[in-house]
């Protein structure tokens, strides 16, 4: 299991051990696609950050990883889509949507982003 750091925690949030979490198999598929199509975007939303979004272009899973473990923490939400089909006539389709888990493997329910 893939586990953030806490910035923040609410209870309010409802914290749960239920709800989509990045994990590994997640980041594998995404350097699957990486491999296969090219770049992939990702936003990159920040648990009761009170700030945009955070978008980033990546044409190597490393680059990513290291972005994920130095930027991201508990609670954050992450969006990952294929660049390629972004930008094509093909139909727009989201890598992955979740979010990441505390060392508790839990993520909120709720929350501001």
């Amino acid at each position: 299991m893939l586990s953030f750091l806490q910035r923040f925690f609410s209870a309010e949030d409802g914290w749960s051990v239920d709800g989509k979490k990045l994990t590994e198999k997640d980041i594998e598929q995404i350097g699957q696609t990486i491999e296969e199509t090219g770049p992939v975007l990702m936003k990159h939303w920040f648990y009761r950050g009170s700030s945009n979004p955070a978008y980033r272009v990546f044409t190597d899973i490393q680059e990513l990883k290291e972005y994920l473990f130095a930027s991201a923490a508990a609670g954050d939400a992450i969006d990952v889509w294929c660049l390629d089909s972004l930008l094509e006539t093909k139909p727009l389709g989201t890598l992955f949507s979740g979010k990441c888990a505390n060392e508790a493997g839990e993520v909120p329910q709720g929350g501001a982003y």
